[in-house]
């Protein structure tokens, strides 16, 4: 089933008021699975990622895994889907903020990690009705849900221009901390990293590091 969470519902997300604005409320989530209550990380990168990176991110999860947290992604190809398979395999519950209605799972390639998730206690969530088809400014605006709903947006590996940097911008405009693995900034696969690093965002090498930013070392 489908369940709809208005902003004055019980159990909607209060992280996700930031998005809200005097004329525009927060948005309406719709989602199936169930929700977990543990501390929600995300974890990002680019489509197009090294087997370096996603093997990276397979042992940040696991490690991650040891304090206890959620690990919630946009459910790309990638650096995304290796944060939710990672997940699984450690037994932590996992979250997709889709850019599409549920009913519109994409990529299609992920249309069974998506039922793994749900067999697995996690969720698909959605801020769009259900047959809603993937279009580029939802995918924008999940990137706002992601970076709004949790502790902090890490961003393992990206080009100067992606999708994994516009949802660490949204992280950093909502006060959030960004963590970034740092790369070099002449590697195209890594260029955005190093310029995230410039801005301010957090390096990070290991699971430490990221409970450290957001207050879970102790």
């Amino acid at each position: 089933p489908t369940f709809i969470l208005h902003p004055d519902h019980p159990s909607y997300p209060s992280a996700l008021g930031v998005l809200g604005t005097s004329d525009k409320p927060p948005p309406i989530l719709y989602f199936r699975g169930t929700l977990p209550e543990t501390p929600p990380i995300a974890i990002v990168g680019r489509r197009a990622a090294s087997a370096e990176a996603k093997a990276f991110t397979r042992a940040l999860v696991h490690d991650l895994a040891e304090a206890n947290v959620s690990i919630w992604s946009g459910g790309a190809i990638g650096i995304d889907g290796a944060a939710h398979q990672a997940a699984l395999e450690a037994n932590i519950p996992t979250v997709v903020i889709m850019g599409a209605g549920l009913d519109c799972p994409y990529p299609p390639e992920h249309i069974r990690l998506y039922q793994r998730i749900l067999e697995a206690g996690g969720a698909l969530v959605s801020r769009v009705p259900n047959d809603f088809p993937p279009r580029p400014f939802n995918f924008i605006l999940r990137n706002h849900v992601l970076a709004a709903i949790t502790l902090t947006t890490v961003v393992i590996e990206a080009g100067v221009r992606s999708g994994a940097r516009s949802t660490a911008a949204a992280a950093r405009r909502l006060g959030r901390p960004v963590c970034v693995v740092p790369h070099a900034p002449w590697v195209e696969g890594g260029a955005g990293c190093a310029a995230e690093l410039v801005q301010g965002a957090i390096p990070i090498t290991r699971a430490g590091d990221v409970l450290k930013a957001v207050g879970l070392d102790g």
